[in-house]
């Protein structure tokens, strides 16, 4: 299957969860008194909500500008504004966001930038990102640890889950860095059991692949090894990318004329809930954000509000985004083909 029919799939199975879950939603409401919530709230506090969203991007803009930087590179901030768009679009579209980092890698190499230096920036950012979404995990957990497990309740196994799938990453990163050696003998040793038990056919095939992926990794690794202080305006930017993106949330909860849970326990609520969803292989985590929505927010609205709340939320920390970026990502798209078409006439 090409690339672009795989894109054409994805976004036809995103939009057919995003139909089932609105006919879902208003099936069992009225749309009328949904709309009659929504209307009456205060839209200078969703105004905020919205610049809020644009600002977790520009954060990683932000980054990708000061790496590209460091590595003594050619950049233009609105260039590492498209690869933030670029990314969170792919993200969007894909199962368990894994289109986002290749695409923007891609993007990034038709610029004229070398693939090892977009996969050091990449595998930067989402190394970083990780470490700081379990961050604020265990302070969530120290702070409002009794109220999270009460709301969390049947989804506490996609919660662990997505911790352990964090953690693995990070653990995995540390282990590359440091003991390369130990992580090959692991794939070996994993690869040859599959294939005992008749999960693949080829371990030396998958073994080879694996390793040239890690030689990437280990170059990647070796040169934040070596410049380490980069990583400090980088960990500060992703902690206030994240505060900004899960503190939408409590905007929203305020634009409703609510208050009786504090900041700190709103932002817990949204720490939990993306952590649960985010690992599991839907797009965009379509259908099952808005069902884990409704669950763990339970404790901060009323059944009235819910659906108001699940959606206003669900439109400014994703739907929105997705269709600025998706804008964006057309225009990089016809752009980079107008290019390689310029340069085969010239050729």
């Amino acid at each position: 299957m090409t690339k672009r029919n795989k894109n054409l799939l994805n976004i036809s199975f995103m939009l057919l969860l995003f139909f089932i879950t609105i006919y879902v939603i208003f099936s069992n409401n009225d749309i009328e008194d949904v709309m009659a919530q929504i209307k009456g709230g205060n839209y200078k506090i969703l105004a905020c909500a919205m610049l809020m969203m644009l600002c977790s991007l520009l954060c990683e803009s932000t980054m990708i500008f000061i790496m590209l930087k460091s590595m003594h590179e050619k950049i233009k901030f609105p260039r590492c504004v498209k690869y933030s768009f670029i990314g969170f679009y792919y993200c969007a579209i894909t199962p368990s966001a894994s289109g986002g980092q290749p695409a923007q890698i891609l993007y990034m190499k038709k610029d004229g930038y070398k693939v090892t230096t977009s996969s050091v920036i990449i595998l930067t950012l989402v190394s970083v990102y990780k470490a700081v979404l379990l961050m604020f995990v265990a302070v969530a957990m120290f702070f409002n640890g009794s109220m999270i497990i009460s709301q969390l309740d049947n989804l506490i196994v996609f919660f662990i889950f997505g911790v352990l799938i964090n953690t693995f990453f990070i653990v995995f990163v540390i282990l590359l860095s440091v003991k390369p050696s130990i992580v090959r003998w692991i794939i070996e040793k994993t690869s040859y059991l599959l294939m005992k038990i008749k999960l693949i056919k080829n371990p030396d095939k998958i073994i080879s692949y694996i390793n040239r992926i890690m030689d990437d990794y280990i170059k990647s690794i070796s040169y934040i090894k070596d410049n380490i202080i980069i990583l400090l305006p980088v960990f500060a930017l992703t902690i206030l990318q994240r505060f900004l993106l899960f503190a939408i949330s409590y905007v929203v909860y305020r634009f409703f004329g609510l208050n009786h849970l504090s900041l700190l326990q709103i932002i817990s609520l949204q720490v939990t809930l993306n952590t649960a969803v985010d690992s599991l292989p839907v797009p965009g985590g379509i259908g099952a954000s808005e069902a884990a929505f409704k669950h763990i927010y339970s404790v901060a609205y009323t059944e009235s509000l819910m659906i108001p709340a699940m959606l206003v939320t669900r439109f400014i920390n994703f739907y929105y985004m997705l269709i600025v970026s998706a804008i964006f990502s057309l225009i990089a798209h016809y752009l980079m083909i107008r290019n390689d078409f310029r340069k085969e006439d010239i050729s």
